[in-house]
Parts: structure tokens; sequence; C-alpha cells
């Protein structure tokens, strides 16, 4: 199936890959990492980037990217395969990973009854992306605070709805006719509303429903083209970018006395940061592009925490020592992940045909 490409929709772009992204994402999964520890520890260990604002973070450069290479697929096909040699390997390893190799971390006695219909449905969810209709499996981390076996995994079930929407919104403005630019703010105004809605009703009734679905993909949308958006304006924003960042820290300094910031200004602000980040200078350019394995260490994080946590008493490690422990052993598997399999499967050859 070939790509619908309207005059109005910015064509891709020639981006300079020695840029600071890679260091970029490092730090934003750095942030998840450290907050998702102190959840588990019960420490308070802070850094500038919070967890929230690092997967928002996470949205918008997938928004600035992945419109990108849409836009440079020769068909829907090449470009959803493309997504897939990257996303579900390491996604696929960590599950299988986990249901095979916990069973060495329960207790012998109950080792017996591990291989269920639990086990069998915690496979299949995690598969088909509905990771919270069977986080758990049979006996594992029964005594941690949390018993997910890896809770990061939700944000995965929403990356692939974000890509998928790319060319159904381009199909609806080559329909439509209507200028790329109001479709894209009406999708912004219109996931902030949804926030705004949900967080009302949570704040109401108290039921964590609300909450949970304000997360979902509706909700990220404003991150995710609020990257599309600023690389559709790239060589603009790339020009006004000093007016930008002070705007943007002008807000962050008043957006606690500003209305609803959280709903309807933050969404803009923290891409065109994180973007900023990414694209002005070379402060991070050592952190390489071509070798980046901010996602398996996103992938691959929580389980190694609530390991870290099971066996606290034979690590005997202090609390920043255990942090220290779980960032080095989160990086090996990754690195171990990435060259084994994962930049093979990536950087095949894969035909550009079509569907």
């Amino acid at each position: 199936m070939k790509l619908f490409r309207p005059s109005n929709f910015a064509m891709g772009l020639t981006i300079n890959r020695h840029n600071n992204m890679g260091m970029v994402r490092y730090i934003l999964a750095l942030a998840v990492i450290v907050h998702h520890f102190n959840v588990i520890f019960g420490t308070n260990y802070w850094l500038p980037v919070s967890s929230y604002h690092a997967v928002g973070g996470f949205f918008a450069l997938s928004g600035f990217l992945v419109y990108g290479s849409y836009r440079r697929s020769p068909s829907l096909g090449y470009y959803i395969k493309k997504r897939a040699r990257k996303i579900l390997p390491p996604y696929f390893f960590i599950i299988a990973a986990c249901a095979i190799l916990l069973y060495f971390t329960i207790a012998p006695d109950a080792r017996q009854n591990y291989i269920s219909a639990q086990w069998l449905k915690y496979i299949a969810c995690n598969a088909a992306f509905l990771n919270f209709l069977c986080p758990d499996l049979p006996g594992v981390f029964e005594n941690n605070p949390l018993r997910a076996v890896n809770a990061s995994l939700w944000t995965m079930k929403v990356e692939w709805l974000l890509y998928l929407s790319v060319p159904v919104t381009v199909w609806f403005v080559h329909k439509t006719r209507w200028h790329s630019h109001k479709v894209i703010t009406a999708i912004y105004l219109l996931s902030c509303s949804y926030r705004l809605w949900l967080h009302h009703l949570y704040d109401v009734t108290g039921n964590e429903f609300y909450y949970i679905f304000s997360r979902q993909v509706l909700g990220q949308l404003s991150y995710f083209y609020a990257g599309v958006a600023i690389y559709m304006n790239y060589d603009s924003f790339m020009r006004h970018k000093q007016a930008i960042i002070a705007i943007c820290i002008a807000l962050l300094c008043c957006s606690g006395i500003i209305p609803y910031y959280a709903y309807i200004i933050e969404p803009m602000v923290i891409p065109a940061l994180v973007i900023w980040f990414s694209m002005v200078g070379k402060w991070g350019a050592w952190g390489g592009t071509n070798d980046n394995i901010s996602y398996e260490i996103y992938l691959f994080h929580w389980p190694i925490i609530q390991l870290a946590w099971q066996y606290r008493n034979h690590l005997c490690l202090p609390p920043a020592l255990m942090l220290v422990f779980v960032i080095v052993s989160t990086a090996a598997l990754g690195c171990a992940c990435w060259f084994s399999f994962g930049k093979r499967i990536l950087h095949g050859k894969p035909k550009p045909g079509t569907i």
C-alpha cells in the first residue's frame, strides 16, 4: 500500500545524526529507573527530570522521529516492518526471559504449580500488549512491595497505537484537505481536554480507573504530536531556538500559577525542551545514535529492580550502591540484548515491498 503524501504535510527532513538525542534518551531512561527504584525501595533520590516528564519526553521524541520515518518510507508495510524490527525483538525477549528465568526465584515448594493457566495468560496478555490483564507470574515477587513483573510495559501498547496514528492522520488530511497544522492542533487540544476531563473525574470520584486511562494513548497524543509539529516546523524551530528556550524556561518558572498548566501547556513545553536539548549544540553527541540502548534499558530495568529488592539481604549494599548496581546491571543486559540480536535484526536489509 502506497503512502498518502498530501502537499501540506512536511516531507522527510535530513537531520544531522551527530546530535545529543542519544544522550537525552539515556537521561530520560535514568529518570524512569530512579523513580521506580524509589517506589520499590522507599528511597527519595532526586533528578531534575521526573519519570512522568521522561515518559512524555520519550513520546515526543517518537513523534519527532517516527513521523520523519513514515515520510521516508516507500510503503505502509515498510514503515510498520521498520517499527516492528526495532520494538518487538527486545520486547518479546524480556517477556520470555521473565516467564522462564523467574521460575528459579520462587520457593521450591511452589515451583510445581508455576507452569499454569496464569503463566500462559501472562505470556499471552503481555505478548498482545494487554499487560494490565495479567501483570503477575505465579509466586513471583510475592513479598515485594509491588508484585508486577514489569510495570514499564504499559507504554508499549501506547507506543504502537501512536505509530499507527500517523498514517491515519496523514490519510485524514489527504481526504479532508484540511491543513495539517489545523489537524495537529485539533489532536493536541482534544488530547489535553481528555486528560483534563479524566483527572477531574478522578478527583471527584477517587476511582483509579480514570487516572489510569488518562495516561493511555489519547492522553499521550499531545506529547507525540507536539513532536510531530516540531519536526514539520524544524527549520523555524532551530531558527528561533534562543527564543524558544527562553519561553520554555519562563513557562516552567510560572507553572505553579498558570491554570491547568499540566494539562494544556506542559505537553508543549516538555517536547520543546527535549527536542531543543537533543538538537542544539554537541554537548552529548558522544552518546551516540547507532548503538543506543536506552529502549532496552527502559524495558529491562523494572524486573532488575524487583530482583534487587528480593535479594537485598544477600547483596548487602546500601541504597546508593544498590541503585548503581541496578543501573549497571540493566545497562549490561541491554548491551547483551542489543549486540546479540537487536542490532542485527534492526540493521538487516529489509526489502521495501508493498502490502
